[in-house]
Parts: C-alpha cells; sequence; structure tokens
C-alpha cells in the first residue's frame, strides 16, 4: 500500500513538474515575444525623435552650407550657427549608436553629415584644442566624437555603393 501511494505520488509530482515545465516554456516564448516588441517600439520612438531632430536642423544645415569654407573667417552668429548644427548632429550620432539600425540614417541623412562634417572639419579640430584635447579622435580628441565617426560611416557607406554599383 505505501508503494503504491509513493508511485502515485512520484507520478502527481512528474505531471505538475512537467506542467511547471510547459508553463515556463510558453511564458519564455510570452516574454521574448513582449521584449522584441518593446525593442521595435523603442526603436520607433528614437527614429521619429531622430526625423524631428532632423526636420527641425534642415534650414541651419543648408545656412551652414553657404558660409566661408574658411572658419577663421566666421562672426559669432556663424559660430553659433556650426555649434548648433555640429551638436544637433553629434545627438543624432550618438542616438544611433546601437539604438536603431544606422541604415535607416545614412541613407536618409548620411550625405547631410558628410557635408557638414566636411564643413566644420577644420572648426571641430579647432574646438578641441581650446577644449585642452588633441585635435584629432586619433590622439585623443573627443568633442564631436559621434558626430565625426558616423560621418566617416556614412562616407564608407557611400564609397562601397558607388564601387558595388561600378560592377
Amino acid at each position: 500500500m505505501d508503494t503504491i501511494i509513493i508511485a502515485i505520488s512520484s507520478i502527481v509530482t512528474a505531471i505538475a513538474t512537467g506542467g511547471l515545465m510547459i508553463f515556463a516554456i510558453v511564458q519564455w516564448r510570452v516574454l521574448k515575444v513582449t521584449l522584441n516588441e518593446s525593442s521595435k517600439a523603442r526603436s520607433a520612438q528614437v527614429l521619429l525623435k531622430i526625423y524631428d531632430i532632423m526636420q527641425n536642423l534642415r534650414p541651419k544645415w543648408h545656412e551652414l552650407y553657404n558660409l566661408n569654407d574658411d572658419f577663421r573667417k566666421w562672426n559669432k552668429k556663424n559660430n553659433e550657427l556650426a555649434d548648433l548644427v555640429g551638436t544637433e548632429l553629434q545627438r543624432v550620432a550618438y542616438l544611433t549608436k546601437d539604438l536603431i539600425d544606422k541604415d535607416y540614417i545614412i541613407e536618409g541623412y548620411g550625405k547631410v553629415f558628410i557635408n557638414c562634417f566636411n564643413k566644420l572639419k577644420n572648426y571641430i579640430k579647432d574646438y578641441r584644442i581650446k577644449s585642452g584635447e588633441n585635435p584629432e579622435l586619433k590622439d585623443g580628441g573627443y568633442q564631436r566624437k559621434h558626430f565625426e565617426l558616423f560621418a566617416k560611416e556614412c562616407e564608407k557607406h557611400f564609397k562601397e555603393l558607388s564601387f558595388k554599383n561600378k560592377k
């Protein structure tokens, strides 16, 4: 009689354990779906924020394009414009880091990053020096780091695209 009770108890325990395993697997799958959907929602929010920043910045970068190529000839208003454009593009570059697929921004605004960085390159180097940094990233320069890296990534993307199109 005791062995029957032990056997029944073992069977019930095995069934309960199996049920808990099935429940855990179902919950794991639900959690994966929830995390995936949450990640997509976060990416969509970041992408919309970036589009908003870029839309608001559009007239400023066009104004920047018209500045003298020699930043030393810029007046205070020009310097403020350069700082604003550089700072906002730095923010966008930072937001693309591990939060969204960079290709969305590269394909939509890559040329803006390239053109603005080319216009601001010497201004940024001078800004780094005035901030007590080395002018080059490779030597420890840090100001507008993400902007510069993203602009270079955009250049690389378009060079590779151009190379593929030539084949």
